[in-house]
């Protein structure tokens, strides 16, 4: 449950802009750095939406990590949804 509730505290901080949980995702970063490869793609996505719109660096330890875990990653490619405008060809 810990990546589920990491990415949705994170998420739920850069959502409402909460500057002061960028403390919380500063000390958060270690842990997830350790744990990077139980998250799936979406709590990641969740996850670095946070730090982003906080304007919050990854620190060392999930800077290091993430890009090669990112790269890594085989991520399934989604066929469930069709675009919105797939209707219109050019």
């Amino acid at each position: 449950m810990w990546p589920q509730g990491a990415a949705n505290l994170s998420w739920a901080f850069g959502s409402i802009q909460f500057l002061a949980g960028a403390a919380a995702l500063m000390a958060l970063a270690p842990h997830v750095a350790k744990g990077l490869d139980e998250f799936e793609p979406q709590g990641l996505s969740s996850l670095l939406y946070g730090y982003a719109v906080l304007g919050q660096p990854l620190g060392e330890d999930l800077g290091v990590v993430l890009p090669a875990a990112v790269a890594s990653r085989r991520l399934p490619h989604r066929t469930r949804h069709t675009p919105a405008f797939s209707h219109i060809h050019s």
